[in-house]
């Protein structure tokens, strides 16, 4: 990778991270001209061992004890184990959802993938479950 203004023959600086069973997790790259951000790189690894460990995702800007992205569940069982958790409402229908989160039904039934995407909605088969902070979402929006 050749940057802007730079030699053309130098490359630039990378940070690569690279986990426990020696897979590369993120690359980060930097023009020769500017320094790494170390803040930024120990947040990116704190996120992956976040993750790895507790089964989540990190939003932009995540830093530790912000809250995070759960993962909608893989199987039957994974979905009823969830239920039991205290952060989370399970909703059998859509005007259920819509209800909760406060959005018109027909936004729920156009767009209820785009409100899993959005971890707002999680979804096993005919059963829902929307989460506590995609209602504190949607009375924000």
């Amino acid at each position: 990778m050749i940057m802007p203004g730079e030699s053309k023959t130098e490359t630039s600086r990378a940070v690569f991270v690279i986990d426990d069973k020696q897979i590369i997790r993120a690359i980060i790259y930097y023009p020769l001209s500017t320094g790494r951000n170390m803040d930024e790189i120990l947040r990116l690894v704190q996120a992956l061992q976040t993750t790895d460990k507790h089964d989540i995702a990190t939003p932009a800007n995540w830093r530790p004890g912000d809250k995070v992205i759960v993962l909608p569940p893989k199987t039957q069982e994974m979905a009823e184990e969830k239920m039991k958790e205290k952060n989370i409402e399970c909703f059998l229908t859509p005007e259920e959802i819509a209800g909760h989160l406060g959005l018109p039904l027909f936004r729920i039934r156009r767009s209820l993938r785009e409100l899993v995407q959005a971890g707002l909605v999680l979804a096993q088969g005919d059963r829902f479950l929307a989460t506590k902070e995609g209602k504190r979402k949607a009375e924000a929006a």
